[in-house]
């Protein structure tokens, strides 16, 4: 009995947790409509193989989620959605992050927008930032850009920040 109370938990948190996600992901494209900003997301994508039970498809990661630009500058990040107060190791997905750093090797900024629920903060963090950061460890959403509260977080200060190459001193 505690072990299907506790899996049902889990599923419920789980499906919260993707909600919340699906619900900042919205608020991010709705706030680069306001600003004119251009706002893409990628696509998850599916390779097929052929298996024992025909052809299945086979879910794909990406190498990370959004891109958004202005004038000639553009911003590739990942969006994260967080019921606590801190951006935990475990949270940064090692194929995303290999792939923001080799846009930020190509002098784009890039990084996780993450929006700290606890502390109704919307935070930017660079590439460079999340690769230093040990196991075991956390960053607070004031170690970041801080973009502004949920409510009114401004994305244009991050395209400003294209072009300027000690990014680290910004956070």
């Amino acid at each position: 009995m505690f072990n299907q109370k506790k899996n049902l938990n889990n599923i419920l948190g789980g499906q919260k947790a993707k909600l919340n996600g699906d619900r900042f992901e919205l608020l991010l494209q709705k706030r680069c409509a306001q600003e004119k900003i251009s706002f893409i997301k990628i696509p998850s994508g599916f390779r097929f193989a052929r298996g024992s039970f025909g052809v299945q498809p086979i879910p794909i990661k990406t190498p990370f989620d959004f891109i958004i630009a202005k004038d000639g500058k553009a911003v590739f990040f990942d969006a994260k959605c967080l019921s606590n107060s801190s951006l935990t190791y475990s949270k940064i997905k090692p194929h995303q992050l290999e792939k923001l750093l080799e846009m930020e090797q190509q002098s784009f900024l890039s990084g996780y927008i993450v929006h700290f629920v606890e502390d109704n903060k919307v935070s930017f963090f660079t590439s460079s930032t999340l690769k230093k950061l040990p196991p075991r460890h956390s960053l607070e959403y004031s170690d970041g850009v801080i973009l502004g509260n949920i409510e009114n977080f401004n994305l244009l200060p991050l395209l400003q920040l294209v072009g300027y190459r000690d990014w680290e001193t910004c956070n």
